[in-house]
């Protein structure tokens, strides 16, 4: 698994938004952002990638508010992107 798709898994789940529409948005980072490609590419071993999607799920209302806090970069002029 890559990082790309825990990534794609986690906003699925708390988003709603179809794993396909997530990826789209993904795709568009690395293309306005290449520097992001290689974090996202990187592989993670499935054990360490199912304790990472545990301890996202145990945190979805702050992966909530980091993703409405960037959207507020996005709209007030910030650069929007993922850190």
């Amino acid at each position: 698994m890559k990082n790309e798709d825990i990534f794609i898994q986690i906003l699925h789940e708390t988003t709603g938004k179809s794993p396909r529409e997530v990826r789209t948005i993904v795709e568009a980072m690395k293309l306005h952002k290449p520097e992001l490609r290689a974090g996202f590419e990187r592989h993670v071993p499935n054990k360490k990638a199912r304790k990472i999607l545990l301890e996202l799920r145990r945190e979805k209302p702050g992966v909530v508010r980091w993703l409405l806090a960037g959207g507020g970069q996005v709209k007030g002029g910030g650069d929007g992107g993922v850190n």
